[in-house]
């Protein structure tokens, strides 16, 4: 038993940090781009820690570690300085959806996970927001670190979805568009 435990949570870091890799890289759409390339500091600092939420949609099949997601923000200010906040989520609601297959592709049914911060996410945002009192960033970058808790044994790959919203009643900003993993086995 406690080989399978091991297996599974080296494979569940490998993945881990595959996810934050590719949320790091992955194409995201143009809006996305141009509505984060224009945030200022007064738009971060105005961000209401309550109202932030991510949706990451995973595929039938797949479990997110909700314990272990996490939401990623660095600002790196004009003099190089790095802040950077790895923000702890709580799930608000699991809901059943399809996300787009793709050009001659069929809809793709996925599990969608609503998450808004936790108290210990709304504290690091506060602290990153408090930082900005004293400093324009230069740049602003979210990631997203998304384990798995759950893989189908016969799963090749996986593709995924990561969303941000910043406030109520705002569009949702698309921060990994359909992303696709593929699983090498042991």
């Amino acid at each position: 038993m406690e080989g399978i435990f091991n297996r599974m949570g080296t494979r569940a870091l490998w993945l881990a940090g595959a996810l934050a890799l590719l949320a790091g890289c992955a194409s995201i759409p143009l809006s996305t781009a141009l509505r984060l390339s224009s945030l200022d500091a007064e738009d971060v600092a105005g961000i209401d820690p309550s109202g932030l939420v991510l949706q990451v949609s995973l595929p039938t099949g797949f479990e997110l570690d909700v314990a272990g997601t996490r939401l990623g923000l660095s600002l790196e200010d004009k003099a190089g300085a790095t802040r950077r906040a790895q923000m702890g989520l709580v799930l608000r609601q699991q809901v059943s959806a399809s996300r787009p297959g793709g050009f001659f592709a069929d809809d793709i049914p996925v599990q969608t996970y609503v998450l808004a911060l936790s108290d210990e996410g709304a504290n690091q945002l506060a602290n990153v927001q408090r930082s900005l009192r004293t400093s324009e960033p230069a740049s602003l970058q979210f990631t997203v670190e998304a384990p798995l808790s759950r893989t189908p044994a016969d799963a090749k790959s996986m593709t995924f979805w990561a969303d941000l919203r910043l406030a109520p009643g705002e569009p949702w900003l698309r921060l990994v568009d359909a992303a696709t993993i593929r699983f090498e086995r042991e």
